[in-house]
């Protein structure tokens, strides 16, 4: 279960249709972009104000133009390789969507070819966002379960032999041994993933049961509320409360930071999962995830 975005997305204007101007956008950017962030009429982000500022400095945002005025917007992350997760996609007109799209994407293809990175990842709820992607030839890989609840209540606090505690840099190998044997090659993450984990921005939180690590769960701010973007629990210990465990654990600490809104993403074929959560009191929606890949044998 992964809170994940999709696709290799490039593309061109249609014909006779005017293209925006972009460039790579730089901090000083920041009270453009923020007053684009205001404006926009088509808008996804799926990270706080404070991640989108850092995407400025790390040269991973692109902006569109036309006329001196702001009108797009797009900022990606590379949390597995070789995929870019597009974090951010602003459109300040509905109706110049397909352009601008098309203009932002060409403009990042090339930097992240150039760094070997070969697919772009997004996801969000079906609507104009992604029917502006689709344009480029990004593809439905597949419906996720979203789930959301606004209290801390659940029903049980689960297996109380397993020890609940912070990530460490030493849990990697074990945690990437058991991320493989518990996700299919597609959800799978790689080192860098949980490198990204360990140095902040998320609640990364592990079980542990006799020395060894049985589980994870990982937790990601955003703007609508808080994420579970990763809940894995060892396939040899499943159905043994582990999974209900970690949850609690988490709400316990975002409930300490004061955060209400807790949300989680799965597969919709995932049905341990999905019946996990719903016990946990969560009420689900459904939510697009998209890809485009672009190499010659996507």
């Amino acid at each position: 279960m992964e809170r994940g975005h999709g696709g290799a997305g490039t593309g061109s204007p249609g014909e006779g249709e005017p293209s925006p101007e972009t460039r790579l956008a730089t901090p000083e950017d920041w009270p453009t972009l923020s007053a684009l962030l205001h404006r926009a009429e088509l808008l996804d982000c799926l990270d706080p104000r404070e991640t989108v500022y850092a995407g400025l400095r790390e040269a991973r945002t692109f902006l569109a133009f036309e006329g001196g005025e702001a009108v797009g917007a797009l900022q990606f992350q590379v949390r597995r390789r070789p995929f870019v997760h597009l974090r951010l996609l602003a459109v300040r007109h509905a109706a110049q969507a397909k352009e601008v799209v098309a203009a932002l994407l060409a403009a990042a293809r090339l930097p992240t070819l150039e760094a070997g990175l070969e697919a772009w990842r997004y996801m969000a709820p079906p609507g104009p966002v992604g029917e502006a992607l689709r344009h480029q030839g990004f593809r439905l890989v597949e419906e996720v379960v979203e789930l959301e609840k606004e209290d801390y209540d659940i029903p049980s606090r689960g297996n109380r032999a397993v020890h609940i505690r912070p990530a460490r840099e030493a849990d990697v190998p074990a945690l990437a041994a058991l991320d493989a044997a518990a996700f299919t090659p597609f959800w799978r993450n790689d080192l860098g993933a949980f490198q990204e984990y360990l140095r902040g921005g998320y609640t990364f939180l592990a079980a542990e049961l006799k020395g060894q690590v049985v589980g994870y769960l990982v937790a990601e701010d955003h703007p609508a509320g808080f994420y579970i973007i990763r809940l894995a629990v060892d396939p040899a210990c499943r159905r043994r409360g582990y999974g209900t465990r970690l949850i609690a654990a988490a709400e316990e600490v975002l409930r300490e930071q004061g955060i209400h809104v807790i949300a989680a993403l799965i597969e919709p074929d995932n049905a341990a999962s999905l019946a996990l959560f719903r016990k946990a009191g969560y009420a689900e929606m459904k939510v697009h995830y998209l890809s485009k890949r672009d190499s010659a044998d996507a």
